[in-house]
Protein backbone atom coordinates (compact mmCIF):
# COMPACT_ATOMS: atom_id res chain seq x y z
CA UNK A 1 0.00 0.00 0.00
CA UNK A 2 1.34 3.21 -1.27
CA UNK A 3 2.04 6.27 1.97
CA UNK A 4 -0.83 8.20 0.94
CA UNK A 5 -3.46 5.51 1.59
CA UNK A 6 -1.82 4.96 4.84
CA UNK A 7 -2.25 8.79 5.56
CA UNK A 8 -5.46 8.44 4.55
CA UNK A 9 -6.80 5.99 6.80
CA UNK A 10 -5.25 7.08 9.77
CA UNK A 11 -6.27 10.42 9.25
CA UNK A 12 -10.14 9.26 8.83
CA UNK A 13 -9.38 7.23 12.37
CA UNK A 14 -8.19 10.29 14.04
CA UNK A 15 -10.71 12.49 13.45
CA UNK A 16 -13.43 10.45 13.35
CA UNK A 17 -11.85 9.69 16.98
CA UNK A 18 -11.80 13.47 18.18
CA UNK A 19 -15.70 14.08 16.79
CA UNK A 20 -17.23 10.82 18.31
CA UNK A 21 -15.39 11.54 21.51
CA UNK A 22 -16.73 16.06 21.32
CA UNK A 23 -20.14 14.17 20.63
CA UNK A 24 -19.73 11.52 23.90
CA UNK A 25 -18.78 14.55 25.92
CA UNK A 26 -21.47 16.62 24.47
CA UNK A 27 -23.89 14.11 25.00
CA UNK A 28 -23.09 13.53 28.96
CA UNK A 29 -23.00 17.37 29.35
CA UNK A 30 -26.46 17.88 27.31
CA UNK A 31 -27.55 14.48 29.96
CA UNK A 32 -26.25 15.43 33.42
CA UNK A 33 -27.76 19.25 32.62
CA UNK A 34 -31.06 17.45 31.09
CA UNK A 35 -30.53 20.06 28.38
CA UNK A 36 -32.93 20.22 25.25
CA UNK A 37 -33.20 21.11 21.44
CA UNK A 38 -36.29 22.02 19.48
CA UNK A 39 -38.21 20.44 22.65
CA UNK A 40 -37.60 17.36 22.57
CA UNK A 41 -36.79 15.36 25.35
CA UNK A 42 -32.67 14.78 26.50
CA UNK A 43 -32.46 11.68 25.69
CA UNK A 44 -33.86 12.51 21.91
CA UNK A 45 -31.37 15.30 21.82
CA UNK A 46 -28.20 13.06 23.23
CA UNK A 47 -29.58 10.75 19.83
CA UNK A 48 -29.69 13.15 17.46
CA UNK A 49 -26.84 14.85 18.68
CA UNK A 50 -24.71 11.56 18.17
CA UNK A 51 -26.07 11.18 14.93
CA UNK A 52 -24.92 14.77 13.87
CA UNK A 53 -21.69 13.58 15.14
CA UNK A 54 -21.81 9.91 13.12
CA UNK A 55 -22.68 12.72 10.20
CA UNK A 56 -20.16 14.82 10.57
CA UNK A 57 -17.08 12.58 11.01
CA UNK A 58 -16.95 11.43 7.61
CA UNK A 59 -17.66 15.00 6.64
CA UNK A 60 -15.27 16.94 8.54
CA UNK A 61 -12.68 13.99 7.89
CA UNK A 62 -13.08 14.31 4.08
CA UNK A 63 -13.12 18.09 4.73
CA UNK A 64 -9.74 18.43 6.66
CA UNK A 65 -7.88 15.40 4.52
CA UNK A 66 -9.21 18.30 1.28
CA UNK A 67 -7.53 21.14 2.76
CA UNK A 68 -4.65 19.38 3.76
CA UNK A 69 -3.90 16.41 1.22
CA UNK A 70 -3.19 17.14 -2.60
CA UNK A 71 -3.80 12.71 -3.25
CA UNK A 72 -7.31 12.93 -1.42
CA UNK A 73 -8.25 16.33 -3.40
CA UNK A 74 -7.07 14.51 -6.91
CA UNK A 75 -9.18 11.09 -5.91
CA UNK A 76 -12.16 13.18 -5.06
CA UNK A 77 -12.22 15.35 -7.73
CA UNK A 78 -10.46 12.85 -10.48
CA UNK A 79 -12.05 9.27 -9.15
CA UNK A 80 -13.75 8.19 -11.91
CA UNK A 81 -10.77 9.57 -14.73
CA UNK A 82 -8.61 7.55 -12.44
CA UNK A 83 -10.94 4.39 -12.62
CA UNK A 84 -10.53 4.88 -16.03
CA UNK A 85 -7.30 5.32 -16.52
CA UNK A 86 -6.50 2.01 -14.20
CA UNK A 87 -8.74 0.06 -15.89
CA UNK A 88 -7.14 1.55 -19.20
CA UNK A 89 -3.45 0.81 -17.98
CA UNK A 90 -5.11 -2.79 -16.54
CA UNK A 91 -5.78 -3.65 -20.59
CA UNK A 92 -2.26 -2.08 -21.16
CA UNK A 93 -0.58 -4.24 -18.96
CA UNK A 94 -2.52 -7.14 -20.05
CA UNK A 95 -1.69 -5.89 -23.41
CA UNK A 96 1.70 -5.66 -23.04
CA UNK A 97 1.55 -9.12 -21.26
CA UNK A 98 0.67 -10.67 -24.16
CA UNK A 99 2.94 -8.84 -26.53
CA UNK A 100 5.65 -9.35 -24.07
CA UNK A 101 4.71 -13.42 -23.60
CA UNK A 102 4.93 -13.24 -27.40
CA UNK A 103 7.94 -11.34 -27.57
CA UNK A 104 9.70 -14.03 -25.01
CA UNK A 105 7.87 -16.50 -27.69
CA UNK A 106 9.88 -15.25 -30.72
CA UNK A 107 12.45 -14.68 -28.69
CA UNK A 108 12.60 -18.26 -28.25
CA UNK A 109 12.61 -19.23 -31.88
CA UNK A 110 14.84 -17.03 -32.63
CA UNK A 111 17.30 -17.80 -29.88
CA UNK A 112 16.49 -21.38 -31.20
CA UNK A 113 17.10 -20.66 -35.00
CA UNK A 114 20.08 -18.72 -34.19
CA UNK A 115 21.30 -22.04 -32.66
CA UNK A 116 20.72 -23.53 -36.01
CA UNK A 117 22.33 -20.77 -37.72
CA UNK A 118 25.27 -21.08 -35.65
CA UNK A 119 25.88 -24.92 -36.48
CA UNK A 120 24.73 -23.88 -39.94
CA UNK A 121 27.92 -21.55 -39.78
CA UNK A 122 29.78 -24.20 -38.03
CA UNK A 123 29.04 -26.51 -40.88
CA UNK A 124 29.65 -23.54 -43.68
CA UNK A 125 32.59 -22.78 -41.99
CA UNK A 126 34.27 -26.13 -42.00
CA UNK A 127 32.89 -26.27 -45.38
CA UNK A 128 35.02 -23.32 -46.04
CA UNK A 129 37.67 -24.51 -44.69
CA UNK A 130 37.68 -27.69 -46.69
CA UNK A 131 36.97 -25.51 -50.07
CA UNK A 132 39.98 -23.57 -48.98
CA UNK A 133 41.89 -26.42 -48.36
CA UNK A 134 41.10 -27.68 -51.73
CA UNK A 135 41.43 -24.23 -53.63
CA UNK A 136 44.76 -24.19 -52.60
CA UNK A 137 45.65 -27.80 -53.61
CA UNK A 138 44.19 -26.88 -57.20
CA UNK A 139 46.15 -23.40 -56.93
CA UNK A 140 49.07 -25.88 -56.36
CA UNK A 141 48.12 -27.75 -59.13
CA UNK A 142 46.93 -24.66 -61.31
CA UNK A 143 50.19 -23.45 -60.81
CA UNK A 144 52.12 -26.47 -61.35
CA UNK A 145 49.88 -27.05 -64.67
CA UNK A 146 50.78 -23.17 -65.51
CA UNK A 147 54.91 -24.45 -65.16
CA UNK A 148 54.51 -27.12 -67.50
CA UNK A 149 52.39 -25.03 -70.21
CA UNK A 150 55.22 -22.57 -69.96
CA UNK A 151 57.95 -25.70 -70.59
CA UNK A 152 55.39 -27.58 -73.06
CA UNK A 153 55.62 -23.68 -74.92
CA UNK A 154 58.85 -23.33 -74.34
CA UNK A 155 59.35 -26.70 -76.04
CA UNK A 156 56.47 -26.23 -78.58
CA UNK A 157 58.78 -22.93 -79.65
CA UNK A 158 61.44 -25.23 -80.01
CA UNK A 159 60.25 -27.58 -82.18
CA UNK A 160 58.65 -24.88 -84.16
CA UNK A 161 62.22 -23.55 -84.60
CA UNK A 162 63.51 -26.89 -85.30
CA UNK A 163 60.63 -27.74 -87.47
CA UNK A 164 61.09 -24.62 -89.37
CA UNK A 165 65.09 -25.55 -89.87
CA UNK A 166 64.01 -28.94 -90.66
CA UNK A 167 61.55 -27.30 -93.80
CA UNK A 168 64.18 -25.44 -94.89
CA UNK A 169 66.51 -28.35 -94.90
CA UNK A 170 63.79 -30.06 -96.84
CA UNK A 171 63.54 -27.55 -98.85
CA UNK A 172 67.18 -27.63 -99.70
CA UNK A 173 67.30 -31.59 -100.07
CA UNK A 174 64.64 -31.36 -102.61
CA UNK A 175 66.53 -28.76 -104.08
CA UNK A 176 69.26 -31.29 -104.10
CA UNK A 177 67.22 -34.27 -105.67
CA UNK A 178 65.86 -32.04 -107.81
CA UNK A 179 69.80 -31.30 -109.08
CA UNK A 180 70.16 -34.92 -108.56
CA UNK A 181 67.83 -36.05 -110.36
CA UNK A 182 68.47 -33.73 -113.42
CA UNK A 183 72.19 -34.81 -112.90
CA UNK A 184 71.22 -38.54 -113.16
CA UNK A 185 69.00 -37.84 -116.40
CA UNK A 186 71.88 -36.09 -117.35
CA UNK A 187 74.14 -38.91 -116.48
CA UNK A 188 71.85 -41.59 -117.99
CA UNK A 189 71.78 -39.86 -121.53
CA UNK A 190 75.42 -39.82 -121.55
CA UNK A 191 75.45 -43.13 -120.63
CA UNK A 192 73.21 -44.28 -123.33
CA UNK A 193 74.91 -42.17 -125.96
CA UNK A 194 78.60 -44.11 -124.41
CA UNK A 195 76.77 -47.35 -124.50
CA UNK A 196 75.66 -46.36 -127.97
CA UNK A 197 78.86 -45.27 -128.88
CA UNK A 198 80.27 -48.51 -126.88
CA UNK A 199 78.02 -50.54 -129.33
CA UNK A 200 78.92 -48.71 -132.36
CA UNK A 201 82.86 -49.66 -131.12
CA UNK A 202 81.78 -53.56 -130.60
CA UNK A 203 80.16 -53.76 -134.17
CA UNK A 204 83.66 -51.99 -135.40
CA UNK A 205 85.63 -54.20 -134.09
CA UNK A 206 83.98 -57.05 -134.79
CA UNK A 207 83.97 -55.71 -138.05
CA UNK A 208 87.23 -55.13 -137.99
CA UNK A 209 87.70 -59.06 -136.40
CA UNK A 210 85.95 -60.31 -139.26
CA UNK A 211 87.87 -58.55 -141.51
CA UNK A 212 91.23 -59.42 -139.63
CA UNK A 213 89.95 -63.22 -140.12
CA UNK A 214 89.13 -63.04 -143.81
CA UNK A 215 92.65 -61.22 -144.52
CA UNK A 216 94.27 -63.69 -142.25
CA UNK A 217 92.67 -66.55 -144.16
CA UNK A 218 93.87 -65.05 -147.73
CA UNK A 219 97.10 -64.90 -145.91
CA UNK A 220 97.47 -68.46 -145.47
CA UNK A 221 95.84 -68.80 -148.71
CA UNK A 222 98.94 -67.04 -150.14
CA UNK A 223 101.49 -68.45 -147.91
CA UNK A 224 100.02 -72.07 -149.14
CA UNK A 225 100.31 -70.49 -152.68
CA UNK A 226 103.46 -69.71 -152.51
CA UNK A 227 104.77 -72.98 -150.79
CA UNK A 228 103.17 -74.54 -153.76
CA UNK A 229 104.97 -72.05 -155.77
CA UNK A 230 108.08 -72.79 -154.27
CA UNK A 231 107.76 -76.74 -154.62
CA UNK A 232 106.74 -76.79 -157.68
CA UNK A 233 110.07 -74.43 -158.60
Amino acid sequence: MESAGIILIVSMCVVGAIIAYAADVAGRVMGKKRLSLLGMRPKHTAAMLATIAGALIPLVTIGVLWSSMREVRVMLSEGNRAAQERDQRVAELKEATGRLNSTRQTVAKLESRSQELSTTVNELGARNKALQTEKERTVSALTQSRKAADVLERASAALKRESTGLKSEVNKSRKEVAQLRDTRQELEARIAQVQERQREVNQYQIQQDLELQRLERQRKDLDKQLADLVRSN
